[in-house]
């Protein structure tokens, strides 16, 4: 993702010739990624040698990596995998941590975004913005709760 912006900026401050080379490191690390870090579930695990998957593991390459990478990768099957495990999850990510996590969730397009949008309208749960607002917030807190 950062590589990718940053390609996209260089002719802006007039590295041009950098361009080019920004997006081919960018695609030799999403490549490394998508060949060592997910399972056969499709599902990313914590690091090398591990078969260990956390939220953070997973939702960090769907939001940065592009979209049409995400969809190219995954079958519609192996989506739902995504979205599954998601769910099973839940928002157990911190406040700082909700935004790559919907953002990801909206680039799993057999879900488009109907489960963060549960996430975002959600008032039963403690970690969430609802919650904050029960607890009289008039902006968006640090924690949860």
């Amino acid at each position: 993702g950062g590589l990718r912006a940053l390609a996209q900026l260089a002719p802006v401050i007039d590295r041009a010739g950098d361009a080019q080379q920004l997006m081919m490191d960018a695609a030799t690390i999403e490549n490394a990624m998508k060949s060592n870090l997910l399972n056969s579930s499709d599902v990313f695990v914590d690091s090398l040698g591990t078969s260990h998957t956390a939220l953070h593991a997973t939702i960090f390459p769907l939001w940065l990596m592009p979209k049409s990478i995400v969809s190219e990768h995954m079958a519609l099957g192996s989506e739902q995998a995504i979205v599954d495990f998601l769910r099973s999850k839940g928002m157990r990510c911190s406040v700082y941590g909700a935004f790559p996590f919907l953002m990801g969730l909206y680039n799993i397009e057999s879900d488009f975004g109907q489960y963060a949008l549960e996430l975002m309208t959600d008032c039963e749960s403690t970690n969430t913005w609802c919650n904050m607002l029960k607890q009289g917030a008039t902006a968006t807190m640090e924690a949860w709760n």
